[in-house]
């Protein structure tokens, strides 16, 4: 993953072009903690070792939803699948809209 943002984070640089990283869960990693890889602190070091702009994290938020929720599932997920459904999708952009403008 580094090797690969190594270049994309080049050709944006050289393209003058901001590079950021964007990281948000699929429902297991809500459900199950994950003693392998955490995805937020590995995103934010590889955004760190390829100097991007900046790290756009949704975990909070769809954990925040999770918590209050018990049909959090169905409501921000395709069922039976780990995809975003129209309301997933809605809050992944918002979030993402929220984080830029707050960073120009």
């Amino acid at each position: 993953i580094n090797s690969q943002l190594q270049g994309i984070a080049a050709l944006a640089k050289a393209n003058g072009a901001k590079l950021y990283l964007l990281v948000y869960p699929w429902p297991a990693q809500l459900v199950y903690e994950s003693n392998v890889v955490n995805w937020e602190e590995f995103m934010s070091g590889v955004c760190s070792d390829v100097q991007c702009a900046g790290v756009i994290d949704i975990f909070p938020r769809f954990k925040a939803i999770k918590n209050a929720d018990p049909g959090w599932y169905e409501r921000l997920y395709v069922q039976g699948d780990m995809h975003y459904n129209g309301k997933g999708n809605r809050l992944v952009a918002d979030e993402v809209l929220s984080f830029l403008a707050a960073h120009p």
